[in-house]
């Protein structure tokens, strides 16, 4: 029995069947890998991390071109929801581009992590459906402006405008939003085309795509707006007639909070006009400094109704772009004194004041003049646009200018500081209210340097040179001092070799002298004398004993002058206690159980005194006692030593039987002792007398001047 299954049923089965025919069975493998899903929106392929769209998935998504400028390598997207950045292929100067800015595209390709956000491949293919209206903008807050979730999104914003030049192809323009200036770039080939120049100084609406200024670490620092057509741009107001019409802010509230205006308006009096500089004006709250449209001739203390543009710069915002109303002359304006209390006082930047200090350095340069002033805490620099006097360094001046202050290098918190590579942008001007400035001061015109006092002829640099120049003097006398001591030191070295050498020879020919003199020629008398003897030994035996007699004499007095010599080389120093010793060890030798009493009396006090001198002076005590005890038959002999008014005086006397000097014995009989004493006494520069005693005895007494024994 044949059964039938109904139809449907069979297509269905078929169908199975086809299907599993045609999918592959991966034995051992797993299932297979299911393919990334498309992305389809632009919101879904902002919402992907760095990771993700570094993957590189699929995209296709439909949308409006807002911008595109394939020279300048810029390609923005719509989808009617968000924005997105499409990396272009650069094109040629000459080649043509199909697509432009308002098609309704069908773009297909992967993602990419982009510079700043996730973005779409340089591969990316384009199908153009047709035609389209640029999507509804997105109206940011002025204060907000600045903000990521508005990157590649089409805005409408409110600016002046305050410039415009040619950026290659495109038109670029200056934009002030509240004091900030950003870049407006307006596609097409304006290098063929008149220049919009009646949008100079005009409030605009103008609608483009936000296109992010960012770092290295894909952080955002500022914008730049790209406008796809000159059509995109609204005309609000074509001059200056809403600025002036609005009431004059103070100058403290100028690009203040609460101040949110793309132009403003201010009313003071001139401070200053100073070619390349700008206008000075000083209001009831502040001075601040205006950059005019054009150069404009105006009168210090003229009144003037000022109205521009805020700008920050510096330490304090000024105007640019600025158009001015000039009223009557008043009074001049009087500076304010600037002193140790307000020298960083940033009130004071672009305000007229006046300080005395003294200059440290004064230099011209190509076409202005810069004059160093010494301040407390730094130097400041005054800048003399035309010149001006020459001072000279150390003058004492006073000094009328306008304020400049600048912060110093590091000052700047680094929270205002986004990125290193680019142009910081601060958003609040009075995070640096603390920070350190440098002062400088511009000089309207010659008159306003007075010089108070001239410097002192002793400037640092001749007090420098004089002191150099007597550091050297003295360093060149320390040096001859040193050399001369050395050379002293030297030839002193020289001459006491010299002197020694000479003493040494001196000694020796004295010695050679008196032996020569005296035991040499005693020693031939003592020879004569022997051989005399000898030849009348036999003959006369009486005269041969007188020859020995006097033989022996002579040879004892030969022994004596030998010893006087060794004492002559003994100490060459001997003091009053060594003699004194001497001349009693004389006396205990010179006793004999049968002879006289020998006494030494020598006064205390007495001086050093060279060998030599003792010897001599010894000697002859020691001859007269001996020619005592030989001769007189005395029992008593007195040594008596002192010195007695600058003289030294030795006295020798006993109680003897007397001494005749007419029969005295002479040296020819071989007698030597009063001769020798006398000789003696000449070589000590004194003088020697025999003379009767007190006792009738004999007296020898000796006077020798003091610095003769020295």
């Amino acid at each position: 029995m044949t059964s039938i299954l109904p139809r449907p049923r069979l297509l269905s089965i078929c169908l199975a069947l086809v299907l599993a025919s045609s999918t592959p069975i991966a034995f051992g493998r797993g299932p297979a890998a299911e393919s990334p899903r498309v992305l389809t929106s632009v919101a879904e392929i902002r919402q992907l991390s760095y990771e993700e769209a570094a993957k590189g998935l699929p995209v296709k998504v439909r949308g409006v071109i807002m911008y595109r400028d394939p020279w300048q390598f810029m390609n923005f997207l719509h989808d009617g929801s968000n924005g997105i950045y499409i990396e272009p292929v650069r094109m040629a100067p000459n080649e043509v581009d199909t697509l432009h800015a308002g098609m309704l595209v069908e773009v297909t390709g992967r993602t990419m992590p982009g510079g700043f956000a996730p973005s779409i491949d340089i591969d990316a293919k384009y199908k153009v459906l047709a035609n389209a209206d640029f999507p509804t903008p997105l109206y940011p807050q002025r204060n907000m402006l600045i903000d990521p979730k508005f990157d590649s999104q089409w805005i409408e914003i409110e600016a002046a405008v305050t410039s415009m030049e040619l950026d290659g192809l495109r038109l670029r323009l200056k934009l002030s939003i509240d004091g900030r200036i950003i870049d407006a770039f307006v596609s097409g080939d304006w290098k063929n085309r008149e220049l919009p120049k009646d949008l100079i100084n005009s409030d605009i609406r103008v609608r483009g795509v936000f296109g992010s200024l960012f770092n290295k670490q894909r952080q955002l620092y500022g914008m730049t707006l790209f406008v796809p057509n000159i059509d995109q741009i609204e005309v609000i107001d074509t001059g200056y007639a809403r600025a002036f019409a609005q009431p004059p802010v103070p100058v403290t509230d100028v690009m203040g909070f609460k101040t949110r205006c793309h132009r403003v308006r201010v009313k003071g009096v001139v401070l200053a006009s100073i070619p390349g500089e700008g206008l000075f004006v000083r209001a009831d709250s502040g001075a601040i400094r205006v950059h005019t449209l054009v150069e404009t001739k105006l009168l210090i203390g003229q009144k003037v109704d000022v109205a521009g543009v805020p700008t920050t710069g510096g330490v304090r915002p000024f105007l640019q772009h600025a158009a001015v109303r000039a009223g009557s002359i008043g009074n001049l304006p009087f500076p304010v004194e600037l002193d140790s209390s307000n020298v960083t006082d940033v009130k004071l930047h672009g305000e007229l004041v006046r300080l005395e200090a003294r200059v440290v350095d004064h230099f011209i340069r190509a076409y202005d003049s810069m004059i160093v002033l010494e301040g407390q805490g730094g130097n400041i620099h005054v800048r003399v646009p035309h010149g001006g006097p020459s001072l000279k360094a150390s003058s004492w001046v006073a000094i009328t200018g306008i304020c400049m202050l600048e912060p110093l290098p590091g000052s700047v918190p680094p929270s205002a500081i986004v990125d290193p590579e680019a142009v910081p942008v601060s958003e609040n001007p009075s995070s640096v209210v603390s920070a350190n400035y440098s002062v400088n001061l511009i000089v309207r015109s010659e008159e306003d340097i007075k010089v108070l006092q001239l410097p002192s002829w002793w400037t640092a640099a001749r007090v420098t040179s004089l002191i150099v120049i007597l550091s050297l003097i003295a360093l060149s006398t320390v040096m001859w001092g040193f050399l001369l001591r050395r050379k002293i030191r030297e030839q002193t070295l020289l001459i006491e070799s010299k002197v020694h050498r000479e003493k040494i020879a001196e000694e020796r020919a004295r010695i050679a002298g008196e032996l020569h003199d005296s035991l040499e020629q005693e020693l031939v008398g003592i020879t004569m004398q022997l051989d005399s003897a000898a030849s009348r030994l036999d003959t006369s035996p009486d005269r041969a004993r007188e020859s020995l007699d006097r033989a022996r004499a002579m040879l004892r007095h030969s022994q004596a002058e030998t010893r006087r010599s060794v004492w002559d080389l003994r100490a060459p120093i001997v003091t009053g206690t060594e003699l004194t010793e001497t001349l009693e060890e004389l006396a205990s030798q010179m006793r004999q159980p049968d002879g006289p009493v020998i006494t030494v009396s020598v006064a205390p006090g007495l001086g050093l005194m060279t060998g030599r001198s003792a010897n001599h002076l010894f000697r002859i005590a020691q001859e007269a006692v001996t020619n005592s005890i030989k001769h007189s038959g005395a029992t008593k002999i007195n040594i008596d030593l002192r010195e007695e008014d600058g003289s030294l005086r030795l006295n020798v006397a006993d109680n003897g039987i007397g001494f005749d000097m007419a029969c005295s014995p002479s040296i020819a009989d071989g007698h030597f002792g009063v001769s020798g004493m006398r000789e003696r006494a000449a070589k000590l520069q004194g003088t020697l007398q025999v003379d009767r005693g007190s006792d009738a005895g004999t007296a020898i007494m000796l006077s020798v001047p003091t610095p003769a024994m020295q």
